[in-house]
């Protein structure tokens, strides 16, 4: 599942590395929908509004789901 963070409140995609991967890797587009998450907070739905080289605009945000729990993972050492 590709989920894009975004600062709390934020309404716009400006980060470099993330624009680039909607456009290039997803292939969104205006009007198609985004899986978006609040750093630290819920996960949910975007539509993208406007794109252009340095930004992708959103609308409809929807954060509505607690995000998943975090999985019981850790590093063993040698």
């Amino acid at each position: 599942m590709n989920c894009i963070l975004l600062a709390k409140n934020s309404k716009s995609i400006r980060d470099e590395n993330q624009v680039t991967h909607i456009k290039e890797i997803l292939k969104s587009k205006i009007g198609d929908s985004l899986t978006i998450g609040e750093i630290g907070g819920n996960i949910g739905k975007a539509t993208i509004e406007k794109i252009n080289h340095h930004e992708i605009l959103l609308r409809d945000i929807n954060l509505d789901r607690k995000p998943p729990d975090k999985l019981d993972l850790g590093l063993k050492q040698d």
